[in-house]
């Protein structure tokens, strides 16, 4: 038969690119999905969301509500009690790291204190070598000033062929960046002072409010059943989904369609001068719903996976959440 006529080679088959053939302990991709590597998401419900008006550090109702410039709201004795112990920490790693400077600036002098010794010491050996008698010299030089070069470069030659000894390992010290002096909010993770701080005023929707014709909101007569606070202006509640503004010269707290219809317009409210940046909008509640304002989804990368202590072994079929948690 002609060469022309002889049959291709077989093509390997896809069961060789499979983990399990000889030789190919490839993991697939719905493997390593599994296993945790790359970035896994994970669809959060409304339990993972505040409710609107919740204190962001004690996770309920703020009973004395203040506000930050991002409009992030906590309750007075919760945000005052962590500025302070952000404070008081401060303080600690702020004498933590002059200590730390301290010592690191004696170690220096020291070092260069024995440097400036060392080359005072070589340089009185070269001078006394070279100023003695021949039969001094001979001896100085074979002895002292040659015992002295001598001893000098074989000190540096061990000093360079013990590498490998612990004591003779470069140094690399890591300078340490100075504690931050400025407290941080908890949530934003930007500068906050407790002087940025707005005291919230609701309005408080009446107990007769919530009877009669419930769900009703302009024009109805009456609130949602669940709200407790309301409008000042248009007597609407003030829900998860509303988006409500603080009037930072007064601290009111009314829904941003109020402010845009009746506030604005004038520039004042109860007298006094309200401007576009004394205009805080608050964060919304979590409502579960994509299009609610809060974050419904959370990420995570990982680079290596999850590791072996959380992960389930290949082809045991164990049920692995996208976080590695057990299912």
């Amino acid at each position: 038969a002609s060469p022309s006529s002889a049959p291709p080679p077989r093509a390997m088959g896809r069961h060789s690119k499979n983990a399990s053939a000889v030789g190919k302990e490839t993991m697939t991709y719905a493997e390593r999905r599994r296993m945790g590597h790359g970035t896994q998401t994970m669809r959060l419900g409304k339990h993972s969301a505040l409710p609107f008006a919740y204190c962001h550090l004690g996770l309920a109702p703020a009973a004395s509500p203040v506000c930050t410039p991002e409009g992030v709201t906590y309750d007075k004795e919760a945000i005052i009690e962590c500025l302070l112990a952000q404070r008081e920490d401060n303080k600690r790693r702020k004498a933590a790291w002059d200590a730390e400077q301290a010592a690191e600036a004696g170690e220096d002098a020291a070092k260069a204190a024995a440097a400036h010794e060392a080359r005072i010491a070589a340089f009185e050996r070269q001078n006394l070598g070279a100023a003695a008698g021949p039969s001094d010299a001979s001896g100085a030089s074979s002895g002292e000033g040659g015992g002295g070069a001598a001893g000098a470069g074989g000190a540096h030659d061990k000093q360079l062929k013990a590498y490998w000894l612990p004591s003779m390992e470069p140094a690399d010290r890591k300078r340490a960046a100075p504690p931050p002096s400025h407290t941080l909010c908890p949530t934003t993770r930007k500068r906050l002072r407790a002087k940025d701080l707005v005291e919230i005023k609701f309005m408080r929707v009446p107990d007769d409010g919530r009877e009669g014709d419930k769900g009703k909101g302009r024009g109805g007569g009456g609130v949602c059943s669940n709200a407790l606070y309301m409008d000042p202006l248009t007597r609407d509640p003030l829900t998860d989904k509303a988006q409500v503004v603080v009037l930072k010269p007064s601290g009111v707290a009314m829904l941003e369609s109020s402010y845009k219809r009746f506030v604005e317009p004038d520039g004042s409210y109860e007298g006094r001068r309200v401007r576009p940046k004394d205009v805080i909008r608050l964060q919304k509640g979590g409502t579960g719903f994509a299009g609610g304002g809060a974050s419904v989804e959370a990420k995570a990368h990982h680079m290596h996976g999850l590791g072996t202590a959380t992960c389930p072994l290949r082809g045991t079929g164990a049920a692995l959440s996208n976080f590695g948690l057990q299912m």
